[in-house]
């Protein structure tokens, strides 16, 4: 019978090769799927935004004003310069969030909403009767690494959905003793369209928050405590131009900077920015490189300076 030749394999040297290139292939691969990934995480950032904007107008529609940052009158009317929510009802408790879900499909957990009982909207996940613990994905941007939910254990147990988006308050939101009430969406005192008077396409609206930073973290607190959209305090629902986009905290043990952290617009996005939408509807990133003064000249609605971006 004729002999058969033996079968060449591979030798080391060849197996390293092909390895090695492998290797390399792959590390190309990754950052490819890397930014595939991070561009359809911005661009769902960009429609929630854009759902946002659709819905605020909507209300506005609906109402004549656009809806309160926060409205929170704890029981006390106010002066009758204020909307007609005040007058008809002084005692509701809701903030622009909430406002706005009949606009963003999400009228089966307005309708839940108990207006003049706030302890009645919180409880643990999963419970039927509250809305605390509600993830609403609109609010939710898939670039951040924070939890869509915070399980706070209280007693009883009580957990807070979190909302990734702040709407613009002006130059500063927090604490309420600082606040400076020059933006679109502040306490208890709803604007008008005709009130925007820097012209809407120059004024932001609403921006995303950061909930990333360290030295913040290290003060035994955490950002994901100061972003619950059932809440509904300033320091959960509205940002401002306090500091520039994604300033962080350099100092664990300074109030101030702790105070002004809780202000700050940000995101995880890559490329170092934020998305904002502006009050005509449009949705800009904008990078953290923007200067605080700009900034603020596009935070404050009628200062009289309004600025552009390209």
């Amino acid at each position: 019978m004729p002999r058969t030749r033996p079968r060449r394999g591979f030798t080391l040297i060849e197996l390293l090769v092909v390895i090695a290139i492998i290797a390399i292939l792959i590390g190309l691969l990754l950052p490819a799927v890397q930014k595939v990934r991070e561009a359809a995480a911005r661009m769902k950032c960009q429609n929630n935004l854009k759902q946002m904007g659709l819905a605020l107008h909507s209300y506005h529609d609906a109402n004549n004003v656009f809806p309160d940052g926060v409205h929170r009158s704890q029981g006390s009317a106010l002066p009758s310069t204020n909307n007609y929510t005040l007058t008809e009802n002084p005692i509701r408790r809701f903030n622009w969030t909430i406002a706005i879900q009949p606009y963003i499909e999400q009228d089966n957990v307005y309708r839940m909403w108990n207006m003049t009982n706030f302890n009645a909207n919180r409880g643990p996940t999963g419970d039927p009767a509250t809305v605390s613990w509600r993830s609403i994905p609109v609010f939710v941007c898939p670039s951040s690494s924070a939890p869509p939910v915070d399980m706070i254990s209280d007693n009883p147990s009580i957990h807070w959905a979190l909302s990734f988006y702040g709407a613009n308050a002006g130059r500063r939101n927090y604490r309420r003793s600082a606040q400076t009430n020059d933006g679109p969406f502040i306490h208890c005192n709803p604007r008008k369209m005709l009130d925007i008077l820097d012209g809407t396409s120059n004024t932001i609206f609403v921006g995303e928050r950061n909930f990333q930073d360290p030295v913040f973290d290290a003060t035994g607190d955490s950002l994901a405590f100061w972003g619950w959209w059932a809440f509904g305090a300033e320091g959960d629902v509205l940002l401002s131009a306090a500091e520039r986009i994604n300033w962080k905290m350099t100092d664990p043990t300074s109030q101030a900077e702790y105070d002004l952290r809780i202000n700050i617009f940000g995101s995880q996005h890559a490329g170092g920015g934020a998305n904002f939408l502006f009050g005509d509807g449009s949705v800009k990133f904008i990078a953290d490189s923007l200067d605080l003064v700009t900034l603020q000249r596009l935070c404050m609605h009628q200062d009289g300076a309004p600025v552009s971006l390209p």
